[in-house]
């Protein structure tokens, strides 16, 4: 007889994967691991001592199979299909087999959360802090799992006092969702310019839940630059960063003599990034810009275009109770881009 002393919870994150802990009272037992209906792993293992269990860590091989896709900017909402998947285990052991399915969401969440299930019910997948300020052209998204169909809605202060509320679509139930919130399309939305924007989501019970609000302001501040991430929660966030920046470009040539003549037959082009975050004024700003650097995708809004980038260097050191700012190198992952656009035609915001 087989028995399963340990499992996932019916939806996980995939760096939250417990141990599969199991055992039986035959000589041998059998696993097998599909993720999406592909076969990640298929093995027969000696079953253990009577009373002991076997302990198979499973956490990193299924995160490193799961994928994400970038929000559509040209979609109110993006389904992203990669990012959540459904891991299926069958155990065996020539006698008995029993088949376990589970909903994988890439990513962590703090450990101290119990009930994952009423955390996506309750909250958006985004560490933008609760109140921030939006600029007209920011890339701005709000990432849901919901377990039910809900109303995605705007409720909006509008410069003449009055309130307008606005139903934007709906999330679906069982997918990982991002709702394109962009400042300058929701005064299209609105009917007009809006002081503030509530975003949040309508359940079937009519309860309103997952509230965020956002202060418009129309230009960025002169030094501001905007990147874009996916953070550890799974959902897409923006971090506009008001600090000065420092680019380096460099011209590193390759020369042969011939003839006595030097010739210059290649040139490693580079251009490298510093970026200084300007002080944190919030924990939550701080906390932000910490999962920020944590994350393995990021982009860039430069030349009017999102561009994925590449830390180079990122260390934060914060003296506790003060103001804090922090400084972090990065260059662009398309060497292709590391020639400067030349100017003969006029830079438009392209967000995709």
């Amino acid at each position: 007889m087989i028995t399963i002393a340990q499992e996932p919870d019916a939806y996980n994150y995939s760096l939250n994967l417990p141990n599969l802990r199991f055992r039986s009272d035959k000589p041998t037992i059998g696993l097998k691991m599909e993720l999406g209906g592909s076969l990640l792993l298929q093995e027969e293992y000696n079953a253990p001592p009577q009373d002991g269990v076997l302990n198979i860590q499973i956490k990193h091989l299924v995160h490193s199979f799961m994928g994400f896709t970038l929000p559509i900017y040209t979609n109110q909402i993006t389904v992203h299909d990669l990012a959540i998947q459904d891991l299926k285990l069958t155990f065996t052991d020539g006698e008995e087999e029993i088949i376990r399915s589970y909903k994988i969401l890439k990513g962590y969440l703090h450990t101290s959360i119990k009930d994952i299930s009423s955390y996506f019910r309750n909250f958006w997948l985004n560490l933008t802090p609760q109140h921030s300020q939006a600029y007209y052209h920011q890339p701005l998204y709000l990432t849901a799992l919901p377990l039910e169909e809900e109303s995605i809605r705007i409720r909006a202060r509008m410069v003449d006092g009055s309130e307008v509320v606005k139903t934007l679509g709906k999330l679906e139930a069982n997918k990982l969702q991002s709702v394109n919130l962009n400042p300058g399309k929701m005064i299209y939305h609105l009917g007009g310019e809006y002081v503030y924007f509530e975003a949040f989501t309508v359940n079937t019970k009519g309860q309103e839940v997952r509230f965020k609000r956002f202060f418009f302001k129309e230009h960025y501040e002169f030094q501001s630059d905007v990147f874009f991430y996916q953070n550890r929660l799974g959902g897409w966030d923006t971090l506009v960063l008001n600090g000065e920046m420092l680019i380096r470009h460099k011209n590193v040539a390759q020369t042969a003599i011939i003839e006595e003549i030097e010739h210059e037959y290649f040139n490693e082009l580079g251009i490298e990034f510093e970026k200084n975050s300007g002080y944190m004024s919030t924990k939550d700003d701080h906390r932000q810009y910490l999962d920020f650097m944590a994350s393995k995708v990021r982009y860039f809004l430069y030349q009017g275009n999102l561009v994925p980038i590449v830390m180079t260097e990122n260390k934060a050191e914060e003296i506790k109770g003060s103001l804090n700012g922090h400084t972090f190198s990065f260059r662009l992952a398309d060497t292709s881009q590391y020639h400067p656009e030349i100017g003969a035609t006029p830079q438009y915001l392209t967000i995709t």
